[in-house]
């Protein structure tokens, strides 16, 4: 369908075991993906999207077929290598925002192109929020304290900043209100006339709305894929010659530190809860059994 060869999946299938039997997730997926545009794949919750996203981005592996992406066949690399080209590559924009509460704003950003070892200044994040719309002063605000829309946008800054090929959302609006789930098809529209964003959806208003292509998916195969004739003249179909420029992740021993006393911290947070939990537990039943003696 498409004569670009940066994304392609080929004869794909993938085979789940669930207890006693085998689940076929995926039967013979095929698609090639331009290298941008605004892709909405479609489907009902149990059709397959998730497991088609995981191997998109290489969280997972199929069972059979390839995954290709600029004319490298990523089945035959290893792991740390496809954690490589995931983070190089795909930029990742999480339905429940996937941030770190305790971070900042810019924090959370710094952190992305730190994996990368890439520098980064305020000034840059700056320039970022104004294109999506948002307030300087929350640069320095804890992301606990934003609002959906906000921090879906600063999910948004993050995929992009680090200069992802491929922009992957996964579920984007399903948080969100109306006026912010179309505001943010707005910006997505937008970052989709230079680089491929794929949009993983139920919702079928705003992919008829928004979307360059629409991939729909039933049971774990495709059974329709329309590439919008108002888009069609946007979309670059030619074979992309800048080859993928892999960085290697990398997490500093400070950003290690930070993240382990963080998940340190939580741990000791639950414990203090269930101890007062368990406390009022028991200090009722004292008391009940206190009553019940006293009738007696």
């Amino acid at each position: 369908m498409y004569n670009s060869h940066m994304l392609t999946l080929s004869h794909i299938y993938k085979t789940y075991k669930n207890k006693s039997r085998l689940v076929n997730a995926l039967n013979d997926i095929n698609l090639t993906f331009p290298n941008n545009g605004l892709v909405f794949i479609l489907g009902e919750s149990g059709a397959g999207k998730s497991t088609l996203l995981n191997l998109i981005t290489l969280r997972d592996k199929p069972s059979k077929g390839k995954i290709i992406i600029d004319d490298i066949d990523v089945n035959n690399l290893t792991n740390k290598d496809k954690a490589n080209i995931r983070s190089s590559y795909f930029g990742i924009v999480f339905q429940d925002y996937n941030l770190i509460d305790d971070f900042t704003v810019y924090e959370n950003i710094k952190f992305v192109l730190d994996l990368q070892n890439k520098s980064s200044n305020k000034s840059i994040v700056e320039d970022m929020l104004i294109k999506l719309s948002l307030p300087l002063d929350i640069i320095d605000e804890k992301v606990n304290n934003l609002s959906g829309g906000q921090k879906q946008r600063i999910a948004i800054i993050r995929a992009l900043i680090k200069d992802s090929r491929v922009i992957v959302c996964d579920e984007p609006t399903g948080n969100l209100d109306n006026d912010n789930a179309y505001q943010l098809m707005d910006i997505l529209k937008n970052i989709a006339k230079d680089r491929l964003v794929i949009v993983v959806s139920h919702d079928k208003t705003l992919a008829n709305k928004y979307a360059s292509r629409i991939i729909k998916i039933n049971k774990g195969t495709i059974i329709d894929d329309t590439l919008s004739n108002d888009d069609n003249k946007n979309i670059n179909n030619n074979n992309n010659n800048n080859k993928l420029a892999i960085t290697k992740s990398h997490l500093s021993f400070k950003n290690t530190l930070l993240l382990s006393l963080l998940s340190f911290k939580k741990v000791i947070v639950r414990s203090i809860l269930s101890f007062i939990a368990l406390g009022i537990s028991l200090g009722v039943f004292m008391c009940v059994g206190e009553i019940l003696r006293y009738d007696e």
